[in-house]
């Protein structure tokens, strides 16, 4: 809540609302009445509201839902059924963050699957009621089981193919789950939704020489689906770098695609040097936008909590993490510690 009018002063709190469908997000306070100095019943910031309204034609009798989904940040959504064209299954679910970023978008998720009982209940706490989680192996997975959809996502275990794994590839004992995948796509011939999301690690491209991903490709053309790839890091919109692939699959359609690829902001020059030398692949490459700069920044994001709080660290564990850092990054946070004003990094330890 703030003042009565901005001008008087920039004691307030904003709030961040995403619009969906708009896909970008305001920032907003709550102004306060001039006489009685208390909350008014509306955000001071409305311009964006007959966008809003006139993107998804609101009428009479709809119901929009405003969603926290973290601190200081909500969702604005139109709570109406999606088309039929607009229905997905996700596979390999984990705590359901596909799912967010598709109903986002208007979708309209209608079937789950993973193998993970503490995933799934994860995803059952983030997803009440008619969420269609199914919890097993997709291996026993039965075709009849999963409702009619136009797209089916996967981000299958990346356990045999990333450089901190053992490199088993797509025989290895988790990232063989694609074939379950590929054996429902194939029993559900004419039934098989015209699109399919596969996302992965980066190290997918060089697993076995490319070797790998080459028959995932070929298995996947086999279905009928012509491909798309693209490589995108998280950073670009979140503080926090995670480089993943990304393969859109499409059958049936008819829109013109490319074969050849070009240097761009989501197809870096290991992606395209891949595709440009398996030409017997059916690729179906579209143009893509170029990305947002990265300008989300990890102070943001990160809560300020009293000393008193018990999530920091005793000196002691402190103490322990410190002279477990290389040497070249303790010296960067012994630089960051020595500063006039309070900073923000992460850090990891190798566990494997």
């Amino acid at each position: 809540v703030g003042p009565s009018k901005r001008r008087l002063g920039e004691a307030r709190h904003d709030i961040e609302i995403f619009l969906d469908g708009l896909n970008e997000t305001i920032r907003t306070d709550i102004g306060a009445d001039r006489t009685s100095g208390k909350p008014r019943q509306f955000f001071r910031g409305r311009s964006w509201v007959r966008r809003f309204f006139e993107h998804h034609a609101v009428v009479a009798g709809d119901r929009l839902t405003l969603t926290r989904v973290a601190v200081d940040r909500y969702r604005l959504a139109i709570d109406r059924p999606a088309p039929a064209s607009r229905r997905a299954a996700e596979f390999f679910a984990g705590i359901g963050l596909v799912r967010l970023a598709l109903e986002r978008c208007g979708w309209d998720v209608v079937f789950a699957n993973d193998i993970d009982p503490v995933k799934a209940k994860m995803y059952l706490d983030n997803w009440r009621g008619d969420n269609g989680l199914h919890i097993g192996d997709i291996h026993d997975l039965d075709v009849n089981a999963i409702p009619e959809c136009s797209l089916y996502t996967a981000s299958f275990p990346c356990n045999d193919l990333s450089i901190a794994g053992r490199w088993k590839g797509l025989d290895g004992e988790h990232s063989s789950a694609f074939w379950g995948l590929v054996r429902l796509l194939e029993e559900l011939g004419d039934r098989a939704p015209k699109s399919v999301l596969l996302e992965n690690v980066v190290g997918f491209l060089q697993r076995n020489k490319g070797r790998d991903l080459e028959t995932a490709l070929v298995a996947l053309n086999g279905l009928g689906y012509a491909i798309d790839a693209v490589v995108i890091d998280a950073v670009r919109w979140t503080p926090q770098s995670r480089t993943r692939l990304f393969l859109v699959g499409r059958r049936d359609d008819p829109s013109p695609t490319d074969k050849f690829a070009f240097v761009s902001d989501a197809r870096p020059l290991a992606l395209c040097r891949f595709i440009n030398e398996h030409p017997h692949v059916d690729w179906g490459l579209r143009p893509v936008p170029a990305l947002p700069a990265a300008t989300s920044r990890l102070s943001d994001s990160v809560e300020s909590l009293p000393e008193s709080h018990s999530a920091w660290w005793s000196e002691e564990r402190t103490s322990y993490f410190m002279s477990q850092l290389s040497d070249r990054h303790r010296k960067v946070a012994e630089r960051m510690i020595r500063g006039a004003s309070i900073s923000y990094a992460t850090a990891f330890r190798g566990v494997r």
